[in-house]
């Protein structure tokens, strides 16, 4: 490009790099909307069911009915969706819809003064990776979604756009080195 460019004319030139601009901006403009979810546990298929405890409001969920959970030998889980007086149903894979349940003699106190978390829990890129919010775990700052082999930084919405994009690297890379994948759909 480099190359091409020093070989054409002022106007040229001009034409040249607004065509590459409109390129790139128009591949982002047309990737699909991602679709933002407020997940909805009744969809989901528990593979096991485990006695346990709930020490609070979700860490990671903003939903009122999400709750961070102990499941006996299992360890946490986050989020946890109340279904009913005493039982919890905690995704696992929300692609496949499944997860386990927790059951519980009761629910904490509810928080009055409880935030919403700044990030959404899980996100599936259009690459085909599902991401889980890791509170930065992931062992690379600014990379705080663990994806597999890959971590990502929380998701940003695309100017002028319904589209948000996530720069994910290798994990295992000595040295990050980001590149941008458009996010499919986000769990709140």
């Amino acid at each position: 490009m480099r190359l091409l460019l020093a070989r054409l004319s002022g106007a040229s030139r001009g034409v040249a790099l607004g065509a590459a601009a409109a390129l790139c901006w128009s591949s982002a403009a047309s990737a699909a909307a991602t679709k933002i979810v407020h997940y909805d546990a009744a969809h989901m298929t528990a593979t096991a069911t485990y006695a346990g405890t709930c020490e609070g409001p979700s860490q990671l969920s903003g939903q009122a009915d999400a709750y961070r959970c102990h499941a006996a030998s299992q360890g946490h889980y986050d989020p946890c969706y109340a279904q009913g007086a005493h039982k919890l149903a905690c995704p696992i894979d929300l692609v496949k819809k499944t997860g386990i349940d927790v059951t519980v003699t009761a629910f904490p106190t509810p928080d009055p003064n409880r935030k919403q978390p700044a990030h959404p829990w899980a996100m599936h890129l259009v690459q085909g990776q599902f991401c889980i919010y890791a509170h930065g775990y992931t062992g690379l700052q600014g990379y705080g979604y663990s994806c597999g082999t890959i971590a990502c930084s929380a998701p940003t919405l695309l100017p002028l756009n319904t589209t948000y994009q996530s720069n994910c690297t290798p994990i295992a890379s000595a040295k990050p080195q980001p590149r941008p994948f458009f996010v499919a759909t986000i769990w709140k």
